[in-house]
């Protein structure tokens, strides 16, 4: 698998947290807006995870 597809965490993923951790901390709407980001950003550790299952499903190892 290359890095795109790498189950371990990535730039991207560093990047999310950090960024839901900062607008989580807006009065009211944080929460909301930090779901919103999460929700919006592509490729995320748990994308990756449900593609590799997946392809596990269609190729069984062994």
């Amino acid at each position: 698998m290359n890095d795109s597809g790498s189950l371990k965490q990535n730039r991207i993923d560093y990047i999310v947290s950090l960024s839901k951790g900062l607008v989580g901390t807006v009065p009211v709407a944080g929460s909301l807006l930090a779901e919103i980001l999460t929700v919006s950003i592509p490729n995320q550790q748990i994308d990756r995870i449900i593609r590799f299952a997946e392809i596990l499903i269609v190729n069984p190892i062994g």
